[in-house]
């Protein structure tokens, strides 16, 4: 090998061993909260962190921050979770109010006399014009469909 990748390595070492000994990451960091808080308890004396913590690895410490940080996430999932269930049955409370308006206002005379362009003009090729009582029917079968997708969803996910 030749002598600059000897040195390459040696400084690289060095990098390496530098960097373990400023103790960087949260697991190094454990120690010194915990003498803060021994010390606002006002039972800190020397040496008794290190018998604390003497037979727990850096490796364990990381597990259980990692757990730690993966319980808060899940916690804030479930929180979601519970808002979006209440939203959900709050709009299917409010389409069963909207179907049966529906309803009412569908046995209403005027709503059931109305009518399309005649069938013998020539105004049955136009567009149609809007027709309440399609109109009423095409949303009742909306909010139908809808509150069937949230019973689903209520029934199976939550």
């Amino acid at each position: 090998m030749s002598k600059k990748s000897i040195n390459y390595r040696k400084i690289n070492r060095k990098k390496y061993t530098k960097k373990n000994r400023k103790a960087r990451g949260k697991e190094h960091e454990v120690p010194f909260i915990l003498k803060k808080r021994l010390e606002q308890q006002g039972i800190y004396e020397p040496g008794i962190i290190s018998k604390m913590l003497q037979d727990i690895t850096k490796n364990s410490v990381k597990a259980a921050i990692s757990r730690k940080n993966l319980a808060d996430s899940y916690s804030k999932y479930i929180q979601e979770k519970r808002k979006q269930k209440i939203l959900m049955q709050e709009k299917f409370e409010e389409n069963k109010k909207k179907i049966a308006e529906i309803k009412l206002a569908l046995k209403d005379n005027k709503i059931l006399l109305t009518d399309g362009p005649s069938n013998r003009t020539r105004s049955k090729s136009k567009s149609k014009l809007s027709n309440p009582y399609k109109e009423l029917i095409s949303e009742k079968e909306k909010l139908i469909n809808e509150n069937d997708s949230i019973r689903y969803i209520l029934s199976h996910r939550y």
